[in-house]
Order: C-alpha cells, then structure tokens, then sequence
C-alpha cells in the first residue's frame, strides 16, 4: 500500500454473510449447537430450550438431578417471552443460572468459540454462505469429537 492508505481488501458481492451458532456444552461429555444465518430470536432460543426442557424432565424422572444450563446475559435468554417458561422449567427439573454481567471468562464455552475462530478456521474466507455453514459443522464436529464428546445440531 502506499503511505497515507488505507489497507483494503475488496470481497466478492456473493461474499458470505454471517453465521450464528448457540451452542450448550457440557463438559467432558457433549455439545449441542444451531447453526443460522441471522441473528437468534427468542423463538428459536426456546424452540431449543423446550427440547431440553424434555431432556431435563427425563432427566430428572431417572436420577432426580436436575439440569442446569450456565449462560450469559444475552437479552433472549432473558426476554420476557422466555422469562414465562422458567417456572414450568424449573418444575421439569430445568434451572437457569445466569453468570454475573460482564464477566466473559466465568463463561467456559467463550474459550471454545475462540478455539473454534482461531485454531479451526484460521486464515479461512468464504465466498459462499454454504461453504461457510460446512466449514462451520466440520470444525465443531472435528474439535469435540477429539475432545471425546457426543456432537448435536439442532436444525430450526
């Protein structure tokens, strides 16, 4: 570049545009995660959160331990649409813990999300939303399967 320029590096139009992944991790044993091309809402938040809801109730059935899922303070984990189902939830044996604002590093699967950016899909670009979305399940797949974990997607 010349002096006094900006560095610039053009993308193609077709370039791909974001992914956002959700992901629920359990360490030493599994991870489950959705994949879409926009931001999540709460409908799909609780479309996941229902199926583990049922996963915690047959939990709790057998063993009489409840589930409780750790996560940040994200404005749909917390929305008023979701906030109607922690009773039901709690009674399925499901309880919501949520880590203290602003503290990323209490949020373990955080690591995960940078090892996922930074081991498994550095220096990559894509150009198109498929190749991206693969990239994607590959690298998940690939890094929890060495970890010995059970791998999940939930389609919504």
């Amino acid at each position: 570049m010349k002096i006094g320029r900006q560095k610039h590096i053009k993308q193609p139009k077709e370039a791909a545009k974001r992914q956002s992944i959700l992901g629920i991790w359990e360490p030493s044993k599994d991870f489950k995660y959705a994949l879409i091309k926009k931001n999540f809402t709460s409908e799909e938040y609780l479309k996941i959160m229902e199926q583990e809801a049922r996963e915690a109730w047959r939990h709790f059935l057998a063993t009489g331990q409840p589930t409780v899922i750790v996560q940040d303070n994200a404005s749909i984990h917390k929305s008023k649409k979701i906030q109607k189902h922690w009773r039901l939830w709690h009674r399925q044996g499901l309880h919501m813990f949520f880590i203290a604002p602003y503290s990323p590093q209490q949020n373990l699967i955080e690591g995960e999300w940078l090892h996922l950016k930074y081991d498994e899909l550095r220096g990559k670009s894509f150009t198109e939303e498929s190749a991206l979305e693969k990239a994607l399940v590959e690298a998940i797949e690939n890094r929890f399967a060495k970890k010995g974990h059970s791998v999940k997607r939930y389609l919504l």
